[in-house]
């Protein structure tokens, strides 16, 4: 059996990465394109089910027109194409009492054309029986099983500790899960952490489908993807990671005294232009004006951060092998102007540093 799992959609209607497209944010509309290709690659390869790991929204109970977006996108077209659809709860999804469609009359009243099909929202820990094999599910908040009941395959929404959360960061404050957490089980599939990858632990694996859009610059070199899997008598057989083509973002690293003229091609991308100097460097750029010239080169959008720095060096010094830590002391705070009453203090900081 077949199944296309993917993970993170966040919508939201603001985003300060886009600009307003006929009152839309760009960002939400490249957000729905993604999710569309998704379901039209669902569809296109008759795909036996559609497992959603987690964060359909950016927060619970969003406005009308984000849950419509999702009903027509995604819910709609596969449930025309007769394809089953499991909705795990993230922990965008719910704040432990509310969970995002549970008590949607739009969503259940759609639904009523195709009562045949199943769609299953997965707000606790359940095993789920697909005739010929069994998959573990287990939203956010709650407990991984020690034991399988039956299942090889556990789908959650969790971080461990031994996860990348995007841009090279491992671990997310407060997420202490390990991947020994999730021995009873040969093959974990999860969402929450945005970057896709695979951990082997025991000779088993946990993948991340990772979000399918960039959330931010951190997430610029991410390969974002979803996955098509194929399960043979209760096994993962096979699985295969599509790619996904969000819009290009750029980070362009400006430093005081270099030259900043860029080569990328930056139309229709995203670009932050990092400038990173002294306060008074800083506070001579005209902002407006570079705006201007970058974006004859048609960025989707230009924005700007700084980074101010202090030049230190004045306080440098240049010593000899050999010389004694109690020289290097003084001749560093004669050079700052300390008090030299003071020398015995730097000498005890120094040395428990």
């Amino acid at each position: 059996m077949r199944y296309v799992l993917s993970s993170d959609y966040h919508l939201k209607m603001v985003d300060p990465l886009g600009i307003s497209v006929d009152g839309v944010n760009s960002r939400l509309l490249d957000r729905r394109r993604l999710l569309k290709d998704i379901v039209n690659y669902t569809i296109e390869n008759r795909a036996d089910g559609f497992i959603f790991l987690g964060d359909i929204f950016d927060k619970i109970n969003p406005i009308e027109k984000l849950r419509t977006f999702f009903i027509e996108d995604v819910i709609s077209p596969l449930m025309q194409n007769e394809i089953p659809i499991i909705l795990l709860a993230g922990n965008h999804d719910t704040n432990y009492d509310i969970v995002s469609f549970q008590t949607e009359a739009k969503l259940l009243s759609s639904l009523t054309k195709f009562s045949s099909i199943p769609i299953s929202l997965i707000i606790e820990p359940c095993v789920i029986d697909f005739g010929d094999w069994s998959g573990y599910f287990v939203p956010y908040g709650f407990n991984i099983p020690t034991e399988s009941d039956g299942c090889e395959i556990l789908f959650g929404h969790h971080g461990i500790k031994e996860a990348e959360t995007g841009a090279g960061v491992l671990e997310r404050q407060g997420e202490q899960l390990e991947a020994k957490d999730f021995k009873a089980f040969n093959t974990v599939l999860l969402g929450h952490y945005h970057k896709p990858q695979q951990i082997s632990y025991g000779g088993k694996d946990i993948w991340y489908v990772g979000s399918p859009g960039i959330w931010d610059m951190s997430e610029r070199l991410d390969k974002k993807r979803f996955l098509d899997i194929e399960i043979t008598n209760g096994s993962l057989h096979k699985i295969d990671s599509i790619p996904l083509n969000d819009r290009k973002f750029l980070r362009l690293d400006i430093k005081e005294g270099e030259s900043w003229e860029t080569t990328e091609d930056i139309k229709d991308a995203i670009v932050q232009l990092y400038f990173r100097g002294s306060k008074e460097w800083l506070k001579s750029l005209d902002f407006q004006r570079i705006k201007r010239n970058y974006e004859e080169l048609e960025p989707h959008k230009v924005f700007f951060d700084t980074e101010a720095i202090s030049k230190g060096s004045k306080n440098l010094i240049n010593v000899q092998e050999n010389v004694s830590e109690d020289k290097i002391i003084e001749e560093y705070m004669k050079k700052g102007n300390f008090d030299k009453a003071l020398l015995p203090l730097g000498l005890k900081i120094f040395n428990e540093t």
